[in-house]
């Protein structure tokens, strides 16, 4: 499940995943994505938040990385940076990885206790 969350500055896009990923829903955050950069036409600050997110096998791995594949030439052009919250040690190593072959966009990750420095890092 995925949703959209308030953040005091709006210049950030900021999100929620509980749980899981379903194509749908990475679709829905796509969409968000283009409507945003639609709007502005500067690239896109994203903020992600996963809470209770499940545990990544080699296969659900695979599966996420395949749903964002086909978007990556629009990732390219309509987002500048992305900071990812997550408990999870081993999906914040995964991201920094998978992001590494989009040069163009700027990721960092960080664990729950560094919410606020995630915010900081995307204000600057």
């Amino acid at each position: 499940m995925i949703k959209l969350v308030n953040r005091e500055n709006p210049d950030i896009l900021a999100f929620m995943i509980k749980t899981q990923m379903e194509q749908e829903d990475v679709d829905w955050l796509v969409e968000r994505i283009d409507q945003k950069y639609s709007r502005t036409k500067t690239a896109v600050s994203l903020y992600v938040k996963f809470e209770d997110f499940e545990e990544l096998t080699l296969s659900t791995y695979w599966e996420y990385f395949k749903m964002l594949l086909e978007y990556v030439i629009d990732l390219i052009k309509s987002v500048k940076k992305v900071a990812v919250v997550t408990a999870n040690a081993a999906l914040r190593k995964n991201l920094n990885i998978e992001f590494m072959l989009i040069p163009t966009v700027s990721c960092k990750t960080f664990d729950i206790e560094e919410d606020h420095e995630s915010l900081e890092w995307l204000e600057k």
